[in-house]
């Protein structure tokens, strides 16, 4: 039996223990969404389930998004509305659910993978031919099509409002782009090493060269976000910005507002005990996977949440 037809639901097990992993976590407002894998216990090798799961950290109500028996991955959220990645047999087809209604739909075809959503906006990156392309679809009115054509592999796309932003492979150069899809209006940021960009209104954030920049599309402001040595992974809400940081020998996770100058450090390396890995943010709230020793896997992540100005935080899910 393939792993991606392997049943998520009651699933029991005979001679060992099955353990529970979580990562790949995104939040938005006061809910947030990860993959939660069941592995056999010490291995990586044999998978029991792959699911997306959501947690509202107010009212503490939690569920499985869907009951699909399928491999799901890479979960995002806006609002109520949540958009995954899932394996069916050959095939990753990325799917929608809104939370508050049940209703649940495919979007895009076959070789689809890292949605995004804002809104009752998707994106995501799907295979055609030898290329990959960044495509879009508004919920709302049901159109969809290329964010831009390209003869040029296109990955990683983050949507806000109408615009998108995607990494851009030329060559042996990588490239950050935005578009309005609005008014069709299309740039370019950063240098030739630029990558996993991420947007929230008019400020875009982007890894390159291992350093976190920024620009603010109306205003032209921008520039290098921090000082370090190693810094990756940006995500940024509003003029918040939360990256995964490696300085000094210690990994670390941290929040900049970009009005304020502030920065905030949300955990850093403990020993041998903890790391902080794949930041996302929802206004003041980061969610993080955090790995911590575990004798029974290779791998032990697990989601937590802070609330930067308070402080309050913990285990997203028990």
């Amino acid at each position: 039996m393939k792993t991606s037809q392997i049943s998520n639901s009651n699933t029991k097990v005979v001679g060992y223990t099955p353990v529970a992993v979580q990562d790949e976590a995104d939040i938005s407002g006061n809910i947030v969404v990860y993959r939660k894998t069941v592995w056999k216990n010490n291995s990586i090798d044999i998978l029991i389930s792959s699911q997306i799961c959501w947690k509202h950290l107010k009212t503490h109500k939690s569920g499985i998004v869907s009951g699909s028996s399928y491999k799901q991955h890479d979960p995002a959220i806006s609002g109520t509305r949540v958009v995954w990645q899932e394996y069916r047999s050959t095939n990753s087809y990325v799917y929608v659910k809104n939370l508050a209604t049940g209703a649940i739909g495919r979007v895009g075809g076959s070789s689809s993978y890292n949605p995004d959503i804002s809104g009752t906006r998707v994106v995501w990156e799907q295979t055609i031919g030898s290329h990959s392309y960044i495509y879009y679809k508004n919920l709302a009115t049901g159109y969809s099509g290329k964010v831009q054509s390209s003869n040029y592999d296109q990955n990683n796309p983050a949507i806000s409002g109408t615009r998108v932003v995607w990494q851009e492979y030329r060559s042996a150069n990588s490239y950050v782009y935005v578009k309005n899809i609005a008014t069709g209006a299309i740039g370019r940021l950063g240098s030739n090493h630029a990558g996993q960009p991420d947007i929230s209104g008019n400020k875009v954030v982007w890894q390159d060269n291992n350093s976190i920049y920024w620009r603010d599309l109306v205003t032209r402001a921008g520039g290098k976000l921090y000082r370090g040595n190693e810094q990756y992974v940006p995500k940024i809400s509003g003029s918040k910005v939360v990256w995964q940081d490696y300085y000094g020998g210690i990994l670390a996770v941290y929040v900049k507002n970009l009005v304020t100058g502030s920065v905030f450090r949300v955990i850093w390396q403990n020993g041998d005990s903890q790391f902080g890995y794949y930041p996302a943010i929802s206004g003041t709230t980061v969610v993080f996977q955090n790995w911590k020793t575990h004798y029974l896997v290779p791998n032990p992540f697990l989601v937590y949440w802070k609330e930067v100005l308070t402080g309050a935080g913990g285990r997203v899910q028990v």
